[in-house]
């Protein structure tokens, strides 16, 4: 059921039932809702049901509508929401969304005072001490107070830091707060990213149910938390100054303490006590002694927020190698499937995930295709993409023989699937072992390198087949040829080597990987390639590189 209900104006604290028929609020008859409000219109504004709630819409009134403070036209209400017409203020409430939406604490306008402040007293949460500092001599009642807040908040220290989740300290810390000051009902509210405070705990001294909306004044929100005050309001409804204060007048409260819970002057939540009980006037000895609860709350509250993060963090390295796992899986585990042939390879990414990929597919007896790429970015996004790229070379190695034609039909099937703007330097190379021939497609990657057998100095194949993977529709796609002898290595890698920098800013460059591959062209394809990693991470001069490191090193083995 759904309701407003009236709590300043005319005919305050009526409710009045909403339901399928319309709900017309205004000055005369025939509005359902009529309100003797002068600057209300004679037809103000309308509430009527649809399928996702109550909306509530203006009527073209002289003076606007408000909910929340806010001039609207039409919106939908929300459990809690204040509406005001004129002088006029009323609250939706409605069971159903009771059980659906969050609790919350509405902060309230306080209206027009000459006032400087509401609060009785208030002190700093962190100078808050179990004496009252500013005392000269103190009586034995005050000492049995301290003594009984002593042996509280001893116990719930220790309660405190056996809590093994955050809504269990909350609910720990809204009952501790009672049993130091006496009060009816508690309650814990956490700041939410978009800065409203949200109800995560309740305590009730009489065991019965705490209301889940509750209002808080503005000029009380502002002291507690944008100044980090711990704030006493003794007797609101004998003090004139809160008499016609909306939200105090609406819970019914005589006497309140809000403390805000902060941590390394970070601001997390507040921590609310009150009473309806006349009899029951908390003093400053409660303010500070519930500041000291905070500080310890506050604390473990950050604490449980740091080892859960520590938590995630662990489960996301886990899940992070696991992916490593996959991918390093998606790479070829055997590379001896060139006749005549000695192939090495390996890829060192810079997460523990990456984009750099190779492969070897053999087409038949004596044809081999070798892709090499590197996929814009690093980490999962480009992972992931590896591994989808890598499954479509293989399938469309098998429908179509020439790279060009490879490469420019993947082109066309990434762009119309890619939705990150990321794109691929890509190699393709087939080779025969019966001619030594090698057709190849450069899309955009790193020229491969060529030490010959009888070379005095290594050379680059700086041919390029086309444009990057990813970047141009339609590109078109040509290819190179040339042949391996006995003897001749290729080289195959990525800018990871190439463009590697050091603390000058300055690269390692292809030019120094050639003339280390070329200085040790004698030792085997996998002592090759470790040197050359060994050397980039040397020059780097640090544990971490800054992008994935790929090399494939393969020798036409000689004659005989």
């Amino acid at each position: 059921m759904a309701r407003l209900i009236l709590f300043k104006g005319t005919s305050a604290e009526r409710s009045f039932p909403l339901g399928e028929t319309p709900a017309v609020i205004g000055r005369q008859p025939p509005c359902n809702i009529q309100i003797l409000d002068a600057k209300a219109s004679r037809k103000h504004c309308e509430i009527h049901q649809t399928d996702k709630g109550f909306e509530l819409s203006d009527l073209g009134s002289r003076n606007a509508t408000f909910v929340n403070g806010v001039s609207v036209t039409k919106t939908m209400l929300s459990n809690g929401d204040q509406v005001r017409v004129g002088n006029t203020v009323m609250e939706f409430e409605s069971d159903e969304l009771n059980e659906l939406t969050p609790s919350t604490i509405a902060v309230t306008d306080d209206g027009d005072s000459d006032q400087l402040t509401i609060v009785q007293a208030s002190i700093n949460v962190k100078e808050a001490g179990l004496l009252d500092p500013d005392t000269d001599r103190l009586d034995m009642d005050q000492l049995r107070r301290a003594e009984k807040a002593l042996a509280v908040l001893y116990d719930g220290a220790q309660l405190l830091a056996s809590r093994r989740n955050e809504d269990e300290l909350l609910e720990s810390v809204s009952a501790l707060a009672l049993d130091l000051t006496g009060g009816e009902r508690a309650f814990v509210a956490l700041l939410r990213e978009d800065g409203a405070l949200e109800i995560k705990a309740t305590w009730s001294a009489t065991g019965q149910e705490v209301s889940p909306q509750m209002a808080l004044s503005k000029s009380i929100a502002s002291v507690a938390l944008g100044e980090k005050n711990a704030v006493l309001c003794a007797d609101t409804q004998s003090d004139a100054r809160f008499r016609d204060r909306q939200s105090i007048y609406m819970q019914q409260i005589r006497s309140a303490i809000y403390v805000p819970l902060a941590s390394h002057e970070k601001v997390l939540g507040l921590l609310g006590v009150d009473s309806a009980n006349p009899s029951v006037k908390f003093s400053k000895d409660h303010l500070r002694h519930l500041s000291i609860l905070t500080n310890h709350a506050a604390a473990a509250v950050e604490n449980l927020r740091l080892q859960e993060e520590a938590v995630k963090q662990q489960v996301m390295e886990q899940q992070l190698e696991i992916a490593r796992e996959i991918q390093q899986n998606f790479l070829p585990a055997d590379l001896n499937v060139i006749p005549q042939m000695e192939i090495a390879a390996s890829s060192l990414p810079a997460m523990l995930v990456g984009g750099d990929f190779y492969d070897c597919i053999p087409l038949d007896a004596q044809r081999t295709i070798l892709s090499i790429g590197d996929v814009s970015g690093k980490g999962v996004p480009a992972a992931l993409c590896m591994g989808r790229v890598m499954g479509d070379i293989k399938s469309l190695v098998a429908l179509h023989d020439q790279p060009s034609d490879v490469l420019a039909v993947l082109n066309s099937a990434f762009l119309k699937r890619s939705t990150r703007g990321m794109f691929i330097s890509l190699l393709l190379l087939t080779y025969d072992a019966t001619t030594g021939k090698c057709v190849m497609c450069n899309a955009g990657h790193p020229a491969p390198l060529v030490i010959r057998s009888d070379s005095t100095e290594p050379e680059f194949i700086e041919e390029r087949g086309g444009p990057i993977v990813g970047i141009v529709d339609e590109a078109d796609y040509g290819n190179y040829e040339f042949a391996l002898n006995p003897g001749d290595m290729l080289v195959l890698y990525t800018d990871g080597i190439s463009e590697a920098q050091n603390k000058k800013e300055e690269f390692f460059s292809a030019e120094t990987m050639a003339l280390e591959v070329f200085s040790r062209r004698r030792a085997s394809c996998e002592e090759i390639i470790e040197a050359v990693f060994d050397r980039v991470a040397a020059f780097a001069g640090q544990e971490i590189i800054d992008d994935d490191l790929t090399m494939v090193a393969l020798r036409v083995k000689a004659e005989g």
